[in-house]
């Protein structure tokens, strides 16, 4: 994380913004505020990956950025729970209502789907959510089999299984704890045959060595 790319990625959310703020054609209002949630999206994770690298040694900059996003309606917090930024895309919900037919709905629907999983991480939620979220994932990958993150959000899936069988573990019910825990082997060994050579991949394998495989 460097002033250099910090900068561009505020440049960008500033001429969205502006465009939002002017008469803009429908197409071109779609586009910025998608925009704006891509670029916040991606400049939470920089400052979460910075912090996780480096502590507080670029905190003069990460303060800057956020202060500048606030300054353009752009939602970026910091959570003192899990440490970490947090963003609350709001703008690809704001896509959704303005252009629930759009090119893009795929694409703001999954970034949602990983604003769940970080609510999930600063919250404390009941198994009975994440058996939600397991639905909403599956069936999000039933309505778009061919999406380009499909190997990310299976492990996704596969995580929450992997929570499951923690969370029955803990509670000794063996039999829900051993179900999941199947579940979560299953998961993991189809991603690293399906998609070998992607992240989603190398985290499986990861999950397969923990698990004992």
């Amino acid at each position: 994380m460097g002033p250099v790319g910090v900068n561009n990625i505020l440049k960008s959310l500033r001429k969205s913004r502006q465009i939002l703020n002017s008469s803009s054609s429908q197409k071109d209002r779609e586009e910025a505020i998608l925009n704006i949630g891509f670029q916040a999206q991606t400049l939470m994770k920089l400052i979460n990956l910075e912090i996780q690298a480096h502590g507080t040694q670029q905190q003069g900059l990460i303060d800057l950025a956020v202060r500048r996003c606030r300054e353009m309606d752009v939602g970026i917090r910091y959570s003192e729970k899990i440490a970490l930024y947090l963003y609350d895309f709001k703008e690809f919900e704001e896509y959704l209502k303005i252009a629930p037919q759009g090119q893009y709905v795929a694409e703001a629907r999954f970034a949602l789907i990983e604003r769940s999983s970080y609510e999930h991480v600063a919250g404390e939620n009941p198994s009975e959510w994440l058996l939600q979220q397991v639905g909403d994932k599956k069936k999000f990958l039933r309505e778009y089999p061919s999406f380009i993150k499909r190997a990310e959000l299976e492990m996704l899936v596969t995580l929450d299984y992997y929570e499951l069988y923690s969370i029955y573990l803990e509670r000794r019910d063996l039999k829900k704890s051993q179900q999941y825990k199947e579940w979560t082997l299953e998961g993991c060994r189809h991603i690293v045959e399906a998609f070998p050579d992607t992240e989603a991949a190398n985290f499986a394998r990861n999950l397969l060595i923990r698990l004992g495989i």
